[in-house]
């Protein structure tokens, strides 16, 4: 996606007379909440991972900002209605801040159900050995959901530290990473004796 402006000097371009793409994006950023929450659901996500400003130079207004929007939900008609709020809200800040802009969809991956069978195994064997766990929907799509669409799949996830992840402080105990790698192999083990 982008928001095209105009580059100019930001020396001598009065604040009001700016085209400045940068701004379009921020004031989109903005919207993200208010989006959310009157389009999405709980378990519905958006985020801008990723800006490239350009020219780039400390100098010069914004004439170009290329960014990603990355939104995530459990629901396709969630997802749909997400999708032409964020369209409608990027059309009216271009609008309303004299900027063209682009929203092109450059990836979808559908959500995919895990399955109750391999999750009821893998709860049954969490008990088994004496684990808690908590079931839920998962915002992380990895592998599951590409291969959800092919055989039965279900997700493990292990406590990181403060709930980082993505991130390099990202850390898990390895007792942790021991007890979700025992869960995944004994739920196997039960699976494939069927």
């Amino acid at each position: 996606m982008w928001l095209r402006g105009e580059a100019n000097h930001a020396g001598t371009t009065p604040m009001d007379m700016r085209n400045d793409a940068f701004m379009g994006l921020a004031d989109f950023a903005h919207e993200i909440p208010r989006i959310l929450e009157e389009n999405g659901s709980d378990r519905s996500r958006a985020t801008i991972g990723k800006a490239q400003i350009l020219p780039g130079a400390a100098n010069t207004v914004p004439g170009l900002v290329e960014f990603s929007l990355d939104v995530r939900d459990t629901s396709e008609v969630v997802l749909e209605e997400l999708s032409s709020a964020f369209r409608k809200a990027l059309s009216a800040i271009a609008r309303r801040r004299n900027l063209m802009f682009e929203f092109e969809q450059k990836s979808y991956l559908a959500p995919v159900a895990c399955s109750s069978d391999v999750v009821q195994q893998l709860q049954k064997q969490s008990e088994h050995l004496g684990l808690d766990y908590y079931t839920m929907p998962s915002g992380a799509a990895h592998d599951a959901q590409i291969m959800g669409s092919i055989v039965p799949i279900g997700m493990v996830f292990v406590p990181s530290k403060n709930g980082q992840s993505h991130s390099p402080a990202e850390w898990t105990a390895w007792s942790d990473i021991e007890a979700g790698a025992n869960v995944m192999l004994q739920t196997l083990a039960s699976l494939s004796q069927r």
